[in-house]
């Protein structure tokens, strides 16, 4: 999973990152479809975030993002109480929601 440590930009700074990202990636898709073919799924994640390490320079998310492997999400969660869960998944809910609106 990739995420970013910065929560507080507007949408439209992330939706600017992710076309940035989109064409950057679908061009170096064109020149290497070979390297790209053979690229598991583990070893594309890591392209792209490192794409979008590249592509976030000059931006608000610009040493803010990075791969998290593994079972690290359980983790950040492991030691929640059930109300923070709650409230942690509502918020993923909205968020979400309000990204597949935009």
């Amino acid at each position: 999973m990739i995420v970013s440590e910065n929560s507080k930009p507007e949408i439209t700074e992330f939706q600017k990152l992710m076309q940035r990202t989109d064409t950057f990636l679908n061009n170096e898709a064109k020149g290497r479809e070979k390297y790209f073919q053979k690229r598991t799924a583990q070893l594309l994640e890591e392209d792209v975030c490192n794409a979008l390490k590249d592509c976030s320079k000059g931006t608000k998310f610009e040493n803010t993002i990075q791969l998290v492997s593994g079972a690290q999400f359980p983790d950040i969660i492991a030691d929640c109480s059930p109300a923070e869960l709650d409230s942690l998944f509502k918020i993923i809910r909205e968020l979400k929601t309000a990204m597949r609106a935009n």
